[in-house]
């Protein structure tokens, strides 16, 4: 096989321009990390400063548990509606998508608090396009308080919960556990300090994922057109620089 490459210099032109996009990746995923940190480390001054309460879990939070879509439903990436799958909280991106309607069927989105049921029990924003909640995994609120509240104040009921099931093949969160399960929670005028302190770091954190998917499709839209000569680089400079 053989190949058609632009010029050693015209590369380094494609390299350069491609690569200011994935400087800016780079720079929002750090920003994001730092916005998780201080999110974290609020919760825990809230909790330690406070006169904290242990309550029930479901005194604290409300759950919703996802449909079971039919597999003969499924369908290919960009036919129906999106499904969010265990899997899919990793990488943020549905892999399977379905062409069935239900009547309870509860749509995602961005920033909203999810948990996988099986093999272990994480609080995760959902950070990718809405979509359709799939069985074996849940979405938490709560009246106290936002989203960054509610994940940070179930991840401890749930690594407890994952611990004692710890030893079992694989291991499942079930309607049961949450109701024996406990959480504390830090007093009303803690929890307000905390909204107010990390609300704009949450909805931040969020926007950032959302910026980062966009400029990483810019970028992948742009490569083929560049190698191909179809667009010229200061074309694409000109809509590198738009993007960020």
């Amino acid at each position: 096989m053989t190949l058609t490459l632009p010029g050693i210099q015209q590369q380094q032109a494609i390299a350069e321009v491609l690569g200011a996009l994935d400087d800016k990746i780079a720079a929002n995923t750090k920003l994001a990390e730092l916005a998780e940190t201080i999110i974290s480390v609020e919760f825990d001054t809230a909790l330690q400063t406070s006169d904290s309460i242990l309550k029930p879990l479901l005194d604290v939070f409300s759950v919703e548990f996802g449909e079971a879509f039919k597999g003969d439903k499924f369908a290919e990436p960009g036919s129906g509606r999106p499904l969010i799958r265990i899997r899919d909280l990793k990488t943020f991106t549905s892999q399977v998508w379905t062409t069935e309607s239900r009547t309870k069927e509860i749509v995602v989105r961005a920033g909203d608090v999810v948990v996988g049921m099986d093999a272990e029990f994480r609080a995760t924003t959902w950070l990718g396009d809405p979509g359709l909640l799939n069985q074996r995994v849940c979405r938490f609120s709560s009246k106290l308080a936002g989203p960054a509240f509610v994940r940070e104040a179930l991840k401890q009921p749930l690594a407890t919960i994952e611990n004692y099931k710890t030893g079992t093949t694989v291991i499942h969160l079930n309607k049961k556990d949450l109701e024996e399960a406990t959480t504390v929670v830090p007093d009303a005028e803690a929890i307000n300090h905390f909204e107010s302190a990390t609300e704009h770091l949450y909805a931040l954190r969020v926007m950032l994922a959302a910026e980062n998917r966009a400029l990483a499709s810019t970028r992948d839209a742009l490569l083929p057109h560049l190698m191909s000569g179809k667009l010229r680089v200061k074309e694409a400079e000109e809509i590198v620089a738009a993007a960020i």
